[in-house]
């Protein structure tokens, strides 16, 4: 009776500690990745500050990382530098607005989905957005 009770407890307790270092773990894993995506900003090469590949790469991390005013800034980077096709200058005003709409800056967004529709009529979710932002600022 002891022998069974003896190892029910040592089963309990081996259980504990594999989830408990299972979640220690992955939060290890997470703050190294973060590490490594900090660490990759380091490593683009910004001294062509035209390639707009670095812009786009960097855009993406800091709305990954809710850095939204320095992924707006990138983004309207790419626009102002770059000669795009009107579907894709279309797409950089959609996310310059989802990020205002992010950071609670309603105006803004509005503004940019505007932007949007003005180059490209048909863009569905800047027009959806729009249409939310104005639905939410009547209530």
């Amino acid at each position: 009776m002891t022998f069974t009770l003896g190892t029910t407890y040592l089963g309990i307790l081996l259980s504990f500690l594999l989830f408990f270092s299972y979640y220690i773990s992955i939060g290890i894993l997470k703050n190294i990745q973060e590490d490594n995506l900090f660490g990759f900003i380091e490593t683009l090469d910004v001294a062509n500050d035209n390639d707009s590949i670095i812009h786009l790469k960097l855009a993406k991390l800091y709305i990954y990382k809710k850095i939204i005013d320095a992924g707006i800034y990138e983004l309207q980077f790419l626009i102002l530098n770059k000669n795009y096709p009107p579907q894709e200058i279309s797409n950089l005003y959609s996310l310059i607005g989802k990020g205002y709409e992010e950071i609670n800056q309603e105006i803004n967004a509005a503004k940019e989905y505007t932007n949007a529709l003005k180059i490209l009529k048909t863009n569905k979710f800047a027009k959806q957005r729009l249409d939310e932002i104005i639905k939410n600022s009547q209530k």
